[in-house]
């Protein structure tokens, strides 16, 4: 299935574009905190997500000048056969093929191969900061709401999650200097007293947070 939106094509994704759709998502992961990956995937691990999602959602590329530029595609929300109508989204885009109106073009042709899949609720668990910084920002949040997006929940449950009281936040590859300094210093007890500390941001919670996970804290 071809759409043409302007000089912009959408197109179903094929495992041939799996080398421009790592190129986007790597600068994601190295330069901001929403994907929580250490590491961008190698060419084979992002071209196996890429299959195991195929095989049963959409996935789609926008195409300008031939060359792709943006991807989105869909998956389970949850396991269960309750929500096999409801979905999970998720978008990325080239830097430079931002606030052009392409991820909207994305989105709309994502909505129409799911409506047509018979899929009633779409969902987007994006990272939505209390103060932005050069990590993280609001713009996920605010295309979603100008797309008709409503905000149900939010995930706070981490507040609560406890830090170990001899913790090195200094083997703790990621954090910035002045994070490290200010935890260490600190010692706060749960990530939401680390939350409101001056000079640690969400990027850096982002990073202790997966580092406790990876760990097993």
């Amino acid at each position: 299935m071809t759409e043409k939106c302007g000089e912009v094509v959408i197109r179903d994704a094929v495992l041939t574009d799996v080398e421009r759709i790592r190129e986007i998502y790597d600068h994601y992961v190295r330069y901001t905190a929403i994907s929580f990956e250490y590491e961008t995937p190698t060419r084979e691990e992002m071209r196996e997500r890429m299959h195991r999602t195929m095989a049963r959602f959409p996935y789609l590329v926008a195409e300008r000048d031939g060359v792709v530029q943006g991807y989105a595609y869909a998956g389970p929300f949850k396991e269960r056969a309750a929500y096999d109508w409801c979905c999970e989204l998720s978008i990325y885009l080239a830097q430079d093929a931002r606030k052009c109106g392409m991820g909207r073009r994305l989105y709309a042709a994502m909505e129409e191969r799911l409506r047509d899949m018979g899929v009633l609720n779409l969902y987007a668990c994006i990272t939505c900061p209390d103060r932005e910084d050069e990590y993280v920002t609001r713009n996920s949040m605010e295309f979603h709401s100008h797309l008709g997006f409503r905000q149900v929940a939010e995930f706070r449950r981490e507040e609560g999650r406890l830090l170990p009281e001899n913790l090195d936040y200094n083997a703790i590859g990621g954090l910035r200097l002045e994070a490290r300094q200010k935890l260490s210093e600190i010692r706060p007890l749960s990530l939401g007293q680390a939350g409101r500390i001056s000079g640690v941001s969400p990027a850096d919670l982002a990073v202790l947070m997966i580092w406790l996970e990876q760990n097993g804290c």
